[in-house]
């Protein structure tokens, strides 16, 4: 049921590639700009009505719009690399491709992915460099962290039931405006009355109406409390009192019930040794805040000195 489902929002689609994609767009862009002009093209890059935009023009105000950040960029990616060769640090093939399908993975379509792309204006091997880099970044934030077989089997104990299946229910309910609608909906169906039938006829909840009141299974969490805490309370074919939520009044019938069903220590123990690893692991700003802090940077172009990591005025991010 649409209705009272507790709404979490659909993953932040665009949100998870959008930090590698941006992290690339602004070099990749450079990066062309800099193979254009080493091709020697020629000084016009274009005309407008017969006037010319020279290539020069225009090199000077990327690095005008842009030169910053790109700079910052290649700094920063460069940090990286050396600290990971320093701590021996590498990133295989095998594990960039799977970092790039997790994140394909949060698009509905490859259409959608494939535009993405297209946006930030990088191509799939820019995308893996990206993917790259930011995959060393995590191992850098994890290097140091220790965790043993107590850690792991600690956590076990404690989150046992969040590990393991939740138990489900699989429920109808008849949804309608008033207390008194749900207490003479209860009677009939007390006299006899065929649930799914009067939940055709009588429920509000268009997303459940036409199968007879019928939501399939859920979890407690994926209902608004006070549905959750009272069909999860009843016996299978027992009916509820009305119910009162946000949406109006509910009579629950129970239709099935699936019991919780703990994870086995063997199935989930490298999955919490993961999540603890990443838990104690050092944040990426905080990786790169030291990275910076720790390099020298001798700049040879005067005009990026003392400009270099400082925040921008506004309007000329």
């Amino acid at each position: 049921m649409t209705e009272i489902r507790r709404w979490t929002g659909f993953p932040a689609l665009v949100a998870v590639l959008s930090l590698a994609l941006a992290l690339g767009a602004a070099l990749s862009l450079w990066g062309r700009a800099g193979r254009a002009l080493a091709a020697d093209e020629g000084p016009v890059v274009l005309t407008v009505n017969g006037e010319a935009i020279l290539g020069s023009d225009f090199y000077q105000q990327l690095d005008k719009r842009a030169g910053r950040q790109v700079l910052e960029q290649m700094v920063l990616e460069l940090l990286i690399r050396q600290a990971a060769k320093e701590a021996k640090l590498s990133v295989t093939d095998n594990e960039v491709k799977e970092e790039v399908e997790r994140l394909k993975a949060n698009f509905p379509t490859d259409q959608e992915y494939q535009a993405a792309l297209v946006k930030y204006g990088l191509t799939e091997q820019e995308l893996n460099g990206q993917v790259s880099i930011n995959l060393l970044l995590k191992k850098l934030g994890e290097k140091d962290v220790k965790v043993t077989e107590d850690d792991v089997q600690k956590y076990y104990e404690q989150h046992k039931e969040q590990l393991g299946e939740p138990a489900k229910v699989r429920a109808r309910h008849i949804l309608v405006d008033t207390r008194e609608e749900a207490a003479a909906i209860l009677k009939s169906l007390k006299d006899g009355a065929d649930f799914a039938k009067l939940a055709q006829e009588k429920s509000k909840d268009p997303g459940s109406k036409e199968k007879g009141g019928d939501l399939g299974f859920f979890e407690k969490d994926q209902m608004v409390p006070e549905f959750a805490e009272v069909a999860f309370a009843l016996k299978t074919g027992q009916l509820s009192d009305p119910v009162q939520t946000q949406f109006g009044y509910h009579i629950i019938k129970v239709e099935e019930r699936i019991e919780a069903k703990p994870a086995a220590y063997a199935d989930v123990k490298d999955k919490i040794r993961s999540e603890l690893v990443n838990a104690r692991a050092k944040s990426p700003d905080q990786v790169v805040k030291e990275l910076r802090e720790k390099a020298r940077l001798d700049i040879k172009w005067k005009r990026y000195e003392g400009v270099l990591f400082k925040t921008p005025p506004a309007g000329e991010q």
